[in-house]
Protein backbone atom coordinates (compact mmCIF):
# COMPACT_ATOMS: atom_id res chain seq x y z
CA UNK A 1 0.00 0.00 0.00
CA UNK A 2 1.29 3.65 -0.49
CA UNK A 3 3.30 5.08 2.10
CA UNK A 4 2.65 8.71 0.99
CA UNK A 5 5.28 11.38 -0.71
CA UNK A 6 8.97 11.20 0.92
CA UNK A 7 10.18 14.01 3.54
CA UNK A 8 12.21 15.04 0.89
CA UNK A 9 8.80 15.35 -1.69
CA UNK A 10 6.89 16.69 0.79
CA UNK A 11 9.62 19.53 1.77
CA UNK A 12 9.64 20.29 -1.90
CA UNK A 13 6.25 20.97 -2.33
CA UNK A 14 6.09 23.55 0.74
CA UNK A 15 8.78 25.35 -0.74
CA UNK A 16 7.14 25.50 -4.52
CA UNK A 17 3.85 26.63 -2.45
CA UNK A 18 5.61 29.40 -0.17
CA UNK A 19 7.17 30.31 -3.52
CA UNK A 20 4.28 30.49 -5.87
CA UNK A 21 2.11 32.10 -2.80
CA UNK A 22 4.81 35.24 -2.57
CA UNK A 23 5.19 35.39 -6.47
CA UNK A 24 1.34 35.81 -6.78
CA UNK A 25 0.65 37.89 -4.02
CA UNK A 26 3.77 40.38 -5.02
CA UNK A 27 1.66 39.91 -8.62
CA UNK A 28 -1.56 40.84 -7.31
CA UNK A 29 -0.04 44.19 -5.82
CA UNK A 30 1.55 44.98 -9.43
CA UNK A 31 -1.73 45.69 -10.46
CA UNK A 32 -2.25 49.40 -9.10
CA UNK A 33 -5.70 49.52 -11.19
CA UNK A 34 -7.33 50.67 -7.71
CA UNK A 35 -9.29 47.24 -7.30
CA UNK A 36 -9.57 44.85 -5.01
CA UNK A 37 -8.21 41.37 -5.89
CA UNK A 38 -11.82 39.96 -5.49
CA UNK A 39 -12.78 42.73 -8.16
CA UNK A 40 -10.01 42.03 -10.74
CA UNK A 41 -10.70 38.24 -10.12
CA UNK A 42 -14.19 38.76 -10.98
CA UNK A 43 -13.65 41.13 -13.83
CA UNK A 44 -11.16 38.37 -15.07
CA UNK A 45 -13.81 35.67 -14.48
CA UNK A 46 -16.39 37.65 -17.02
CA UNK A 47 -13.62 38.15 -19.35
CA UNK A 48 -13.25 34.75 -19.55
CA UNK A 49 -16.89 33.21 -19.75
CA UNK A 50 -18.59 36.29 -21.42
CA UNK A 51 -21.78 37.75 -20.01
CA UNK A 52 -23.42 35.32 -17.49
CA UNK A 53 -25.88 36.11 -14.39
CA UNK A 54 -24.19 37.06 -11.14
CA UNK A 55 -25.22 33.90 -9.79
CA UNK A 56 -22.89 32.24 -12.21
CA UNK A 57 -20.14 34.73 -11.55
CA UNK A 58 -21.18 34.30 -7.63
CA UNK A 59 -20.21 30.21 -8.08
CA UNK A 60 -17.50 30.71 -10.57
CA UNK A 61 -15.63 33.25 -7.79
CA UNK A 62 -16.72 30.85 -4.95
CA UNK A 63 -18.23 34.45 -3.01
CA UNK A 64 -21.64 34.73 -1.93
CA UNK A 65 -24.53 36.06 -4.38
CA UNK A 66 -24.54 39.55 -2.12
CA UNK A 67 -20.59 39.86 -2.17
CA UNK A 68 -20.99 38.82 -6.11
CA UNK A 69 -24.01 41.51 -6.42
CA UNK A 70 -22.30 44.49 -4.62
CA UNK A 71 -18.64 43.66 -6.84
CA UNK A 72 -20.52 43.72 -9.67
CA UNK A 73 -22.51 47.56 -8.72
CA UNK A 74 -18.74 48.90 -8.39
CA UNK A 75 -17.69 47.65 -11.29
CA UNK A 76 -20.30 49.06 -13.04
CA UNK A 77 -19.84 52.23 -11.36
CA UNK A 78 -16.61 52.01 -12.64
CA UNK A 79 -17.41 51.45 -16.14
CA UNK A 80 -15.68 48.04 -16.09
CA UNK A 81 -18.67 45.97 -16.55
CA UNK A 82 -22.61 46.61 -17.62
CA UNK A 83 -25.36 44.54 -17.25
CA UNK A 84 -27.65 43.30 -20.08
CA UNK A 85 -31.05 41.47 -20.32
CA UNK A 86 -31.10 38.12 -20.63
CA UNK A 87 -32.49 37.09 -24.30
CA UNK A 88 -34.78 34.55 -23.49
CA UNK A 89 -35.81 35.42 -19.50
CA UNK A 90 -36.48 39.23 -18.40
CA UNK A 91 -36.12 38.32 -14.75
CA UNK A 92 -32.38 37.31 -15.35
CA UNK A 93 -29.86 39.90 -15.97
CA UNK A 94 -26.41 39.58 -17.20
CA UNK A 95 -23.36 40.79 -16.57
CA UNK A 96 -20.72 41.33 -19.57
CA UNK A 97 -17.35 43.01 -19.43
CA UNK A 98 -17.48 46.69 -21.61
CA UNK A 99 -14.44 47.79 -23.62
CA UNK A 100 -12.89 50.05 -20.70
CA UNK A 101 -13.05 46.29 -18.66
CA UNK A 102 -11.34 44.93 -21.17
CA UNK A 103 -8.63 47.25 -21.88
CA UNK A 104 -7.71 47.90 -18.17
CA UNK A 105 -7.36 43.68 -18.03
CA UNK A 106 -5.02 44.18 -20.96
CA UNK A 107 -2.97 47.31 -19.61
CA UNK A 108 -2.73 45.36 -16.27
CA UNK A 109 -1.65 42.02 -17.44
CA UNK A 110 0.69 44.19 -19.73
CA UNK A 111 2.21 45.78 -16.66
CA UNK A 112 3.05 42.11 -14.34
CA UNK A 113 4.62 40.82 -17.60
CA UNK A 114 6.90 43.61 -17.85
CA UNK A 115 7.48 43.80 -14.23
CA UNK A 116 8.34 39.96 -14.56
CA UNK A 117 10.32 40.27 -17.34
CA UNK A 118 12.61 42.65 -15.70
CA UNK A 119 12.93 40.69 -13.11
CA UNK A 120 13.72 37.68 -15.41
CA UNK A 121 16.46 40.04 -17.34
CA UNK A 122 18.26 40.10 -13.72
CA UNK A 123 18.54 36.69 -13.46
CA UNK A 124 21.85 34.75 -15.31
CA UNK A 125 21.46 33.10 -18.44
CA UNK A 126 21.74 29.23 -16.49
CA UNK A 127 19.06 30.10 -13.95
CA UNK A 128 17.13 31.38 -16.79
CA UNK A 129 17.09 28.11 -18.94
CA UNK A 130 16.74 26.20 -15.55
CA UNK A 131 13.04 28.45 -14.58
CA UNK A 132 11.84 27.46 -18.45
CA UNK A 133 12.59 24.36 -17.66
CA UNK A 134 10.61 24.84 -14.71
CA UNK A 135 7.89 26.42 -16.07
CA UNK A 136 7.01 23.90 -18.69
CA UNK A 137 7.02 21.43 -15.40
CA UNK A 138 4.68 23.34 -13.61
CA UNK A 139 2.32 23.96 -16.55
CA UNK A 140 1.95 20.34 -16.87
CA UNK A 141 1.19 20.38 -13.14
CA UNK A 142 -1.30 22.96 -13.06
CA UNK A 143 -2.51 21.49 -16.27
CA UNK A 144 -6.60 19.97 -16.38
CA UNK A 145 -6.44 16.20 -15.53
CA UNK A 146 -6.42 13.74 -18.07
CA UNK A 147 -10.29 11.67 -18.49
CA UNK A 148 -11.11 9.52 -15.98
CA UNK A 149 -12.43 6.69 -18.03
CA UNK A 150 -15.58 8.09 -16.69
CA UNK A 151 -18.14 7.32 -18.74
CA UNK A 152 -19.92 10.51 -19.21
CA UNK A 153 -16.29 12.00 -20.68
CA UNK A 154 -16.02 14.55 -17.28
CA UNK A 155 -12.37 15.00 -16.50
CA UNK A 156 -11.85 14.78 -13.00
CA UNK A 157 -12.03 18.17 -11.07
CA UNK A 158 -8.40 20.53 -10.89
CA UNK A 159 -7.79 21.76 -7.39
CA UNK A 160 -9.04 25.68 -6.65
CA UNK A 161 -6.71 28.20 -8.03
CA UNK A 162 -4.84 29.89 -5.29
CA UNK A 163 -5.38 33.52 -6.52
CA UNK A 164 -8.97 34.24 -7.24
CA UNK A 165 -10.03 34.85 -11.58
CA UNK A 166 -6.61 32.42 -12.47
CA UNK A 167 -4.72 35.45 -13.39
CA UNK A 168 -2.92 36.18 -12.63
Amino acid sequence: RGRGPSAELVATAERLRLASTRLARILRRETHTGLTPTQVAALATLQRRGAVPVGVLAEAERISAPTATKVVDKLVRAGLVERLAHPEDRRVSLVAVTDAGHDLLAATRRHKTAWLATRLAALDPEDRNRLLDAVEVLERLVAPDEPTGDPTGEAASPAPPTEPGGQR
